[in-house]
């Protein structure tokens, strides 16, 4: 909704408004799409973590791979240069940690600005927990 109003003010005042104010506006329509973004991804999650969860030993660095076969395409339209330390295996969903993996890398290849993308996944141990971010 916030898309469709902004992008009318442009449509409707588009003679009234100097380069600055246009470019302020287009601004605003990235971010709200962004946003857009972010919330299907998360609705979508919620969707993935209500459905039956079945735990077990997820080996990380397989998940990872299959998620970069996946999004070779997108790696190679966009020039991004993907890395990754060694990842654990941990007690988990293997079908929730690949869908995580799959947005963040996919949101850091739309979402990069005029750059290629540079992005670096590792994971670090907590106390019970890993902590895993690309």
């Amino acid at each position: 909704m916030v898309t469709s109003y902004v992008q009318l003010l442009a449509h409707r005042y588009q003679k009234q408004l100097d380069a600055e104010a246009q470019e302020f506006i287009g601004f605003a329509v990235e971010g709200a799409q962004r946003m857009k973004a972010l919330i299907d991804g998360l609705l979508a999650y919620l969707g993935v973590e209500t459905q039956e969860q079945e735990f077990g030993s997820v080996a990380c660095e397989a998940v990872l791979a299959t998620v970069l076969t996946t999004l070779q395409p997108a790696i190679t339209e966009s020039q991004a240069v993907l890395t990754h330390d060694r990842l654990p295996t941990v007690r988990g969903n293997q079908r929730q940690i690949g869908y995580v993996l799959h947005q963040l890398l996919s949101n850091a290849l739309t979402f990069h600005g005029t750059a290629p993308a540079l992005v670096h996944v590792w994971a670090t141990p907590g106390e019970q927990e890993w902590m895993c971010r690309p």
